[in-house]
This record gives structure tokens, C-alpha cells and sequence, in this order.
């Protein structure tokens, strides 16, 4: 798993309330959750286990994005101020990202891509003892409970008939693979 430097971890979290803002809403029954930013529910460390199942080729493309962000030049990238990512003020930071998005360059664009889906998808799938503070507002009931397996009685496997012998039954799958 990969493991981040303090000032990695710093970016990320810079980059988690950056997607993920706090918004002050007066609903009552939403406010919360309004009112939670990236910071409140994800971590570097889910970031890393997210990572966990890509190359090392793409960890690697990852870790130079955030050496990227860490550096005065990402300001070349959006024709910003020269500073890195975490001494740019939030709107800045927002302008920086949404340029990203729409850039000329399809690495960027990308790039954009990846630091939106993987933190948005952190934020909405994990789960707190089984049940994230984000469902109830967006209607996700949560996982559906365990189900529990057939019994083995309720199936019967033949063997041995004869070409020209007759059997009844509701489904008959002949073969083993895909569509039988």
C-alpha cells in the first residue's frame, strides 16, 4: 500500500475540502450534511487503499500529480500565480481545478479527472459501521443484507442417462461454461 509523506497527506487533505466544501445550507434536515467537508470523512490512508489495486506504474503517475500540485510550476499549467497548490488562496485553488478540467492538454484534463472521481467516491462509499452519514440524504438505503445461500437439497445433478431417455424439470443446463 502506499504510503504518504506528511506533505502529501497535507495536499490531500487541501484537495479533499477543495472538492468536498463545507456549504452552509438552512434546510434543517440536510444541514449536516451540507455542513461536512472532505476532511470530516476521508483520509491519505483511503486514498492509499483506493490506490492499493492499480499498477505501480499508475501509483506512480499519482505520486508525480501530487509532486506537481506541491510545486510552484503548477501555476504554468493554468496561467495562475507561480505557487503550489497549498499556498493558493480557495478560490484559487477551485479556478486551478476547473481549468484543469477544461485544458487543451488531455493529461491534465485527466488528471482533473482522477483527483475528482477517486475523493467523490471515497466520500459516498465508505461506510461507517456500516452506514455512511451522505446515504440518508441521497436516498441509498445502504448495502442489502447477506442473503443466504439456496439449499443444496433444492437441486438435483444427473448422471448416467441414456441418449433417448426422457427427464421433466423446470431448467435444464447442459455444459459448464457461460450460457451452459
Amino acid at each position: 500500500m502506499l504510503v504518504f509523506s506528511q506533505k502529501e497527506e497535507a495536499l490531500l487533505r487541501e484537495l479533499f475540502d477543495t472538492l468536498l466544501p463545507e456549504v452552509e445550507q438552512e434546510e434543517a434536515h440536510t444541514s449536516e450534511y451540507w455542513r461536512r467537508k472532505g476532511t470530516d470523512w476521508i483520509t491519505p490512508d483511503d486514498i492509499a487503499e483506493g490506490l492499493a489495486g492499480v499498477s505501480p506504474a499508475q501509483q506512480q503517475d499519482f505520486r508525480q500529480l501530487l509532486k506537481l500540485l506541491s510545486s510552484w510550476t503548477v501555476g504554468v499549467t493554468w496561467n495562475g500565480p507561480l505557487k503550489p497548490f497549498m499556498k493558493l488562496k480557495p478560490e484559487q485553488r477551485v479556478s486551478l481545478l476547473m481549468a484543469w478540467r477544461d485544458h487543451r492538454v488531455n493529461l491534465f484534463r485527466k488528471a482533473f479527472s482522477t483527483l475528482k472521481k477517486l475523493i467523490i467516491f471515497l466520500f459516498y462509499t465508505k461506510p461507517e459501521k456500516q452506514q455512511n452519514p451522505a446515504w440518508p440524504v441521497i436516498g441509498y438505503p445502504g448495502p442489502l443484507p447477506d442473503a443466504e445461500p439456496p439449499p443444496r437439497d433444492r437441486m438435483e445433478v444427473l448422471y448416467g442417462h441414456q441418449i433417448g431417455d426422457s427427464i421433466s424439470c423446470d431448467v435444464l443446463v447442459i455444459g459448464s461454461g457461460a450460457g451452459g
